[in-house]
């Protein structure tokens, strides 16, 4: 059973929340990113490296396919 459920959670499709918008900042030639989930209200600071992952967060690709870009 475990094995199945393993294979299920992998073949997911997996899409961000549509209410995040995301923003790009320089600041101190840092690139951050700035996501704001506009139903909440809430704020969070990204860097590149979690952007990335996020970007990926479409809906189109599977956990598996994901873990394969990262």
């Amino acid at each position: 059973m475990e094995n199945a459920t393993q294979s299920s959670s992998e073949s997911a499709r997996v899409a961000m929340d549509p209410q995040v918008v995301f923003s790009r900042r320089e600041v101190g030639g840092e690139t951050t990113f700035i996501a704001h989930h506009t139903a909440l209200g809430k704020y969070f600071n990204l860097g590149a490296e979690e952007y990335h992952l996020v970007s990926l967060l479409d809906g189109n690709r599977s956990v598996t396919e994901i873990l394969e870009q990262l």
